[in-house]
């Protein structure tokens, strides 16, 4: 089989560590992505306390991750994982398409998070793009949360205030910062800001933040941002 070199000529080598509990996805893997120059698979891993062993043994620059696991959960590998080594990058490879999962990721300090129905051409860039530093979703995970966002909008759009109060939980004000911001009571702005939950769909700032973050820029895309509070290097 002839080597695959989709964008490799520039890229470097990414040491690669692979997590999942099915013994099939994991050789499917280790086939497919053995055929692209420049990552070189160092291990892999069936569960999270395994891959949390794995990755303090093996020396890797990113870790493709499952989020399902019967021990513990990938995001919660990825919480252990990243504490220890804030170094390491990793990128969720699961089947949830929802937005829950999707900003656990993201508090877990994911630099990915792809679903495993992407071509596998899709899987590589997130790999190559978190070994570099960036950070990046799924353009389909994207697009059905874009629509779901865009349907709860329609159904019960915002007012101006409400907005206005969803700009500054994006910018990370405070309760107290917004109501000194737009000159109203912290009263109201917490009032708003139930409202604009419901509206939503959403049950915590975060949320509002990432939902407000994909109607500015396109797409959710995050890079130590202040608006996410995250203490992620």
């Amino acid at each position: 089989m002839k080597n695959i070199t989709l964008g490799a000529d520039d890229s470097a080598p990414v040491k690669l560590l692979l997590v999942d509990d099915h013994p099939v996805v994991l050789q499917g893997l280790q086939i497919v992505l053995k055929e692209y120059k420049n990552i070189f698979i160092v291990a892999a891993a069936e569960s999270g306390n395994e891959a949390i062993e794995m990755a303090s043994f093996h020396s890797s620059d990113v870790i493709l991750m499952d989020i399902e696991m019967k021990d513990m959960t990938g995001l919660e590998a990825t919480r252990v994982i990243r504490a220890e080594n804030p170094k390491v990058k990793i990128v969720m490879f699961t089947v949830h398409s929802d937005d829950e999962y999707m900003t656990q990721a993201i508090m877990n300090c994911a630099s990915g998070y792809v679903l495993k129905e992407s071509p596998v051409e899709e899987v590589v860039d997130a790999i190559r793009k978190a070994a570099k530093g960036e950070t990046l979703l799924d353009p389909m995970l994207v697009e059905q949360i874009s629509q779901q966002v865009e349907e709860r909008v329609k159904q019960t759009p915002l007012s101006v205030r409400e907005t206005e109060v969803l700009g500054c939980i994006e910018r990370g004000l405070s309760n107290a910062e917004i109501a000194v911001e737009l000159s109203i009571s912290e009263g109201t702005v917490k009032n708003h800001i139930y409202k604009i939950f419901r509206k939503l769909g959403v049950s915590d700032r975060t949320q509002a933040a990432i939902l407000a973050l994909r109607g500015k820029s396109g797409g959710y895309r995050w890079k130590n941002k202040p608006l996410l509070k995250l203490e992620c290097k």
